[in-house]
């Protein structure tokens, strides 16, 4: 236990240059990307500052961008002011894919092969363009900020612990705090139910309102997608049970950050890339996933994760005078959703016709072919929700699995 936030943030700062710096040990030069949120944005600038320190050369970053989206969809994915912001620093030399013209199939035969298995992340493809142009550049060591979400953690976990314990002002005034930054738009009020309250609710309970949901049309996942027979002969019901979170009633916030860490989509998401990486020629190294750094925000109070709204506070503290204060304080991030609906369905519509055309056979023993029908028209009519971009996506990813396999 530390005396006070000041000295949090530097024990922090400390581990993660640690964690930076022993990932940039290379014979050529080092990469990163950059998006603009806090976690790469974080990594880069460190990497720069140590670089520095060292005089070597200036660190390559590499950043997706999606200028020729329209107005509606820039509000939602366009990072460029916080990019910028980061570059304007210095001591870097930036590269950008434009994402906007993009497949989100490009490679894909490729990226199965290097898996072994179907791809089922659809941000995927931004990826491999950013890997294709680094290893133009001549980079072998890629430097990735996934998952400083789930290492620091949000705090969210802190406030159905406020509930529990009853400590109503306190969450009250997290709520307040919270709903008073950009893009939350909720009120207090809607604040303490949502993130205080509601996973405090039996899984049962949210098991009977998700079956109504789905029986009203509103899915949410890929499951119910599988049919029945399939599914049942898979054991896919008792699977999906056990990965449950359930409900956070007898869990405390710690617990909840524990089971984060040792959920099985970190290892496999790990595994992905490493593969896809390996085709590069590239080594893809992860500081939020340093040791040293998960078992310290792991042991974290909750207070150092989430202070009067702000999520992620340790983080924050620890990047004054690194980070510019644009990317240091956000209250947001990048919604990638658009570009996957958009260009998904310009770019592969006959790939998305012959779902039910030349390759039905090959999903048929899988998938529910009048659900994914009802799916299919609705996203080929109104191509903005991301859930049906990403489920048509994965299905197409199965399709094509499969024919790989066959032949």
């Amino acid at each position: 236990v530390l005396a006070n936030d000041d000295e949090y943030a530097e024990a922090f700062s400390e581990i993660f240059q640690q964690a930076v710096a022993c990932r940039l040990r290379s014979a050529y030069p080092c990469g990163s990307t950059l998006s603009g949120g806090l976690d790469s944005s974080s990594i880069a600038c460190t990497a720069r500052n140590l670089l520095m320190s060292d005089n070597e050369k200036h660190l390559h970053t590499f950043s997706a961008i999606f200028p020729g989206l329209p107005e509606e969809d820039l509000i939602k994915i366009d990072e460029r002011k916080y990019i910028n912001a980061v570059l304007s620093c210095g001591s870097f030399k930036p590269h950008f894919v434009l994402a906007d013209h993009l497949n989100p199939l490009m490679d894909l035969d490729q990226a199965m092969w290097c898996a072994d298995e179907p791809i089922a992340g659809p941000n995927l493809y931004m990826h491999r363009a950013l890997y294709k142009l680094a290893q133009k550049c001549g980079v072998r060591v890629f430097l990735d900020g996934i998952d400083g979400d789930t290492t620091v953690s949000h705090g969210w976990e802190y406030l159905p612990e406020l509930a529990r314990k009853i400590q109503w002002v306190k969450l009250y005034v997290e709520c307040r705090a919270l709903a008073s930054r950009a893009r939350v738009n909720r009120t207090t009020l809607e604040a303490v139910w949502r993130f205080g309250i509601y996973p405090l609710i039996p899984e049962k309970l949210l098991h009977w309102k998700r079956k109504i949901r789905n029986s009203n049309g509103h899915r949410y996942s890929l499951h119910w997608l599988v049919r029945n027979d399939f599914a049942e002969k898979v054991g896919l019901p008792e699977r999906i049970k056990a990965q449950a979170p359930g409900s956070n009633w007898s869990t405390s916030a710690r617990e909840s950050h524990l089971k984060g860490f040792t959920h099985g989509l970190n290892a496999h998401g790990m595994q992905q890339l490493d593969n896809t990486t390996a085709a590069y020629a590239l080594e893809a190294r992860y500081p939020f996933f340093d040791r040293r750094l998960m078992a310290f925000c792991l042991a974290l109070p909750p207070q150092q994760k989430i202070k009067m709204g702000w999520t992620r506070m340790v983080l924050r503290r620890s990047m004054e005078g690194v980070l510019p204060p644009i990317v240091q304080w956000r209250a947001h991030k990048a919604n990638l959703g658009p570009n996957l609906c958009r260009k998904l369905i310009e770019f592969n519509r006959n790939i998305l016709d012959d779902l039910f055309g030349k390759q039905r056979y090959l999903i048929e023993p899988y998938v529910d072919m009048d659900k994914l029908c009802d799916l299919y028209n609705r996203y080929t009519q109104n191509p903005t929700n991301t859930q049906d971009a990403v489920n048509m996506y994965q299905v197409v990813s199965l399709s094509q699995w499969m024919n790989r396999i066959q032949h």
